[in-house]
């Protein structure tokens, strides 16, 4: 399994931890693994896009070269409808 398979199956037993009305705890922590998930998940795509059939070798620099701002500001296009175009590539101005 991935890591961010993991992480989301951790995020789902956070979320459902106590019954009835589960902690503020639980709940945020279970949200943050979630989000962590969905990065991780962007970043293994990230190193599949970049180099096919290298999943291992690329993963690293795909994660020094995606930052979780570049993530915000990405779906903040995506929710606000106003996708930039052409779209801004590499998203920071980081090598």
């Amino acid at each position: 399994m991935s890591l961010a398979h993991d992480l989301l199956e951790q995020a789902e037993h956070l979320a459902k931890r106590e019954r009835g009305r589960p902690k503020q705890a639980s709940l945020r922590r279970a949200v943050s693994t979630a989000y962590y998930a969905l990065f991780h998940l962007l970043l293994e795509d990230a190193a599949l896009q970049a180099v096919p059939g290298s999943l291992a070798s690329w993963r690293p620099i795909a994660g020094r070269a995606i930052n979780h701002g570049d993530v915000r500001k990405v779906a903040a296009w995506f929710a606000s409808g106003a996708l930039p175009t052409p779209l801004p590539l590499p998203l920071s101005n980081r090598v």
